[in-house]
């Protein structure tokens, strides 16, 4: 049998820009109130042994890495 290959991708959370359609692309803005539960969120979610996984890659932005 083939090894299998699952990819998990996360966007960062929701921000004020999001929420207002302003495209942010490289700016460093900040999450919003619901993008900080919703990234606490995610991580609950992927913190369980059931989501295995062995690389991460992140964006070099705050509001990747900010709970």
């Amino acid at each position: 049998m083939a090894p299998v290959l699952i990819v998990t991708i996360v966007r960062h959370a929701e921000t004020d820009e999001n929420r207002l359609r302003i495209v942010q692309g490289q700016l460093d803005t900040k999450l919003s109130a619901a993008g900080r539960q919703q990234a606490t969120m995610v991580a609950t979610a992927l913190a369980v042994p059931s989501v295995p996984f062995s690389h991460a890659f992140s964006s070099d932005l705050s509001r990747s890495v900010e709970v």
